[in-house]
């Protein structure tokens, strides 16, 4: 198919109407991937990987939206998402999340990920990965792993206060608009780079 105008011919323009005139290319298929999003207790099959615009979830603590962009083989497989992201950043994926959090939490807020199935290590992988998470818990202060219990009562998982885990980190007053999900969020190098080292 042809290729796309190029990205300057969607600025004055929201997504859902680049959508309406066919401007942006449906996002790629990636057939070796099956992501699943949980909102509101319930995991929704079938999340669509490098979407146009973000995805609606809901958690006890979080109401928003998130978007995961991941890489394409090729350039020519996802050219919206090569131009505006993985042209100019030497990454793989990259998740976004935009919204707001639904009461003040008590003490530090973190960000990570974890397993939802039991984890299944050999003696020599386990003892490798204990090495190197402790070898990154003295690098980054708050750091939180775990592996797992065989009851099921704690999934495996690995946080960091959220800090020093988000790369950008934009807070936006009541009233206004916040910044556009398909768009790099506004925080500077500089910014980032103070809010990482403090405490």
């Amino acid at each position: 198919p042809p290729r796309p105008p190029p990205m300057s011919a969607f600025k004055k323009k929201s997504i859902e109407e680049k959508e309406e005139i066919n401007l942006i290319p449906p996002p790629p298929r990636f057939s070796s991937l099956s992501v699943g999003v949980m909102t509101g207790g319930v995991v929704e099959p079938d999340f669509q990987i490098n979407s146009r615009q973000g995805i609606p979830v809901e958690t006890d603590l979080f109401v928003g939206k998130v978007m995961l962009l991941v890489k394409p083989d090729k350039p020519e497989d996802d050219p919206y998402w090569h131009d505006k992201l993985f042209s100019k950043k030497k990454r793989r994926f990259e998740m976004k999340l935009q919204g707001k959090l639904k009461y003040k939490p008590k003490g530090n807020l973190y960000g990570g990920a974890e397993v939802t199935d039991q984890m299944r290590l050999g003696l020599v992988s386990k003892g490798l990965c204990s090495i190197l998470l402790k070898l990154v818990s003295q690098k980054i202060a708050g750091i939180h792993y775990s592996f797992g219990d065989s009851k099921g009562d704690e999934w495996a998982h690995i946080v960091f206060p959220a800090w020093t885990f988000f790369d950008k980190i934009v807070a936006t007053k009541p009233g206004d608009t916040p910044p556009p999900m398909d768009e790099d969020f506004p925080e500077s190098a500089e910014d980032s780079k103070k809010r990482k080292a403090s405490r």
